[in-house]
């Protein structure tokens, strides 16, 4: 072969692995730059009985965490995503061979995020965190819960709720029962303190609202001395909303602030603290609690 005519067949060889890595690198259409957060597609918190599987998924999102999705199922797939369980892999295990991309429907248009499969053990019971992270400030939490059929309940434990204004609500060695997935939790430990009929400010509280399929807390209305004999303070996303932390044997659990109130497994003698105010400012309050 001629000199000239290797050199043709060079250049033609290089224009097809140009465009073959253009179409490739083009394929990543999601700028991370633009849309730098991970959030949950599937919901937050999911349940999975002992010995079976479930799957979750997750998307790119804006800098106001707004759902964005990825344009592919390649792409979806093959996002720079790693998946852990920080807490509870006794209870479950990912199975990374089975990442994928599927599809998806956000505001009418059709986009992919990247699922994966979670195996819960064969006995066991309570949460675990699984993470989905693409880098240190771009991640989201799952807690996938194992329940229970043998009702759990916490004794002996004191709750707060507390605001930076006037209201607050102390109950002390309160006995919280199981809740929806067989034990105590955070979330059904608030709900303890409602009595619609009490007018005593320092007892009850006047109303606890749940939101996102009863899964936090919306809002809570304290009752006061004030005519209308409430005070609200209600989420306003993304600005405050309410928050909790448990502290055991006098410090807090970091594994609270990764697990859904309904889904945070309380032991007696444990202590729930909740917060109404912006994120930052309650990861303050909780640290100097």
């Amino acid at each position: 072969m001629r000199k000239n005519a290797k050199c043709k067949l060079f250049a033609y060889v290089l224009v097809f692995v140009l465009a073959f890595s253009m179409a490739t690198i083009s394929s990543f259409a999601v700028d991370w730059n633009v849309n730098p957060n991970l959030v949950c597609w599937t919901p937050y918190t999911v349940t999975v009985a002992s010995g079976d599987t479930v799957n979750l998924q997750v998307v790119p999102a804006s800098t106001t965490y707004a759902a964005v999705g990825f344009d592919s199922a390649v792409e979806a797939a093959e996002a720079p995503i790693t998946w852990s369980v920080p807490l509870g892999s006794s209870l479950v295990s990912v199975d990374l061979t089975t990442v994928t991309g599927v599809a998806i429907t956000i505001n009418g248009v059709t986009k992919y995020a990247q699922q994966v499969t979670v195996n819960a053990a064969t006995s066991g019971f309570g949460p675990a965190s699984v993470l989905a992270s693409r880098n240190a400030n771009s991640y989201t939490n799952f807690s996938v819960v194992v329940p229970t059929s043998t009702p759990v309940t916490a004794s002996n434990v004191d709750v707060y709720v507390m605001t930076d204004f006037d209201p607050y609500q102390v109950a002390d060695s309160i006995t919280v029962p199981a809740a929806n997935y067989g034990y105590a939790t955070p979330l059904e430990a608030i709900q303890q303190l409602v009595d619609p009929n009490s007018v005593d400010p320092t007892s009850n509280l006047a109303e606890v609202v749940l939101g996102y399929g009863d899964e936090y807390v919306e809002s809570v209305s304290y009752i006061t001395t004030s005519p209308d004999g409430t005070f609200t303070a209600e989420k306003s996303y993304p600005y405050r909303g309410w928050q909790y932390r448990v502290y055991r044997n006098g410090s807090m659990v970091s594994d609270s602030a990764n697990i859904g109130a309904a889904a945070f497994l309380l032991n007696s003698n444990d202590e729930v603290v909740w917060y109404y105010n912006d994120y930052m400012s309650a990861l303050t309050y909780f640290a100097e609690w």
